[in-house]
């Protein structure tokens, strides 16, 4: 789920059509939306500290284990779990190419989780 609401903001971080304000939109989505999510009232937060280009956050997204035991145990039960996977290799490759998606995820994990965010350093953003 949190891959998925990273690559909508990206999408939307990205609209050349339209100016979009994320805090707003994550507002909207905190409050009555078909698609209400803590994780989106989380991100509102997140970008209410941060600004919206979470300038601040690195965008490599780390992990505590509980995907990868998930598609382990998928494994062990012939149980496919595409979708799991598949957020768990975007993380892993967020830790070469750290990303905008990588930030969004990282600022969820922080604010729910009190995963420690990490502060963005000398990494090259991919943009």
């Amino acid at each position: 789920m949190m891959q998925a609401i990273a690559e909508g903001f990206d999408l939307m971080r990205h609209s050349k059509e339209f100016n979009l304000d994320l805090v707003k939109i994550t507002d909207v989505y905190s409050h009555g939306s078909v698609i209400t999510s803590s994780l989106v009232s989380w991100m509102s937060d997140g970008y209410k500290k941060y600004g919206k280009d979470l300038n601040e956050i690195s965008g490599k997204a780390s992990s505590t284990g509980e995907g990868a035991w998930t598609v382990e145990a998928g494994i062990r039960e012939n149980i496919s779990m595409p979708v799991i996977q598949a957020s768990l290799d975007v993380r892993q490759a967020s830790q070469a190419k750290p990303s905008y998606q990588g930030k969004v995820v990282s600022t969820m994990r922080g604010e729910f989780g009190q995963h420690p965010v990490k502060r963005t350093s000398d990494e090259v953003e991919i943009l």
